[in-house]
């Protein structure tokens, strides 16, 4: 699914089994590599993000880094749809190379200024209004 469709058929806010099926897209695209649709995939992570779930950080994380072009169009806040110290705290709580890259990555940017003023609902709302354009 294209951008349009996405969200056409989710908006910025799936629920229930959409949220499985997002997930299940955006691994999709995450397998396609340097082939994959970084647009699609922005939605998708900014769906998940506003499912607010800590149990997606690692999932857009593949994502920005499945290939360039979603590396640059992945905001990472993306990934603290529960929060900024919750996706930290999860990342801590996974003994993983990939969390600790991400966790790492997180508190790179978090010192540059990335996440000032970062709420997860003053992010939603900047999506929210941008999408609303779109459409």
């Amino acid at each position: 699914m294209d951008e349009d469709e996405l969200l056409a058929r989710y908006g910025t806010h799936p629920g229930g089994d959409a949220v499985t099926e997002n997930r299940s897209l955006l691994d999709g695209e995450i397998e396609a590599g340097m082939y994959a649709d970084s647009v699609a995939m922005r939605v998708l992570s900014v769906q998940l993000f506003n499912n607010g779930s800590v149990d997606d950080a690692l999932r857009v994380w593949r994502a920005k880094r499945s290939n360039f072009d979603a590396g640059c169009s992945l905001d990472i806040q993306l990934m603290c749809g529960a929060g900024l110290n919750e996706t930290k705290s999860h990342l801590t709580s996974i003994a993983t190379g990939e969390a600790k890259a991400a966790f790492d990555y997180l508190k790179k940017c978090e010192s540059t200024g990335d996440f000032a003023d970062f709420t997860p609902s003053a992010f939603t709302a900047f999506y929210d209004r941008y999408y609303d354009a779109e459409l």
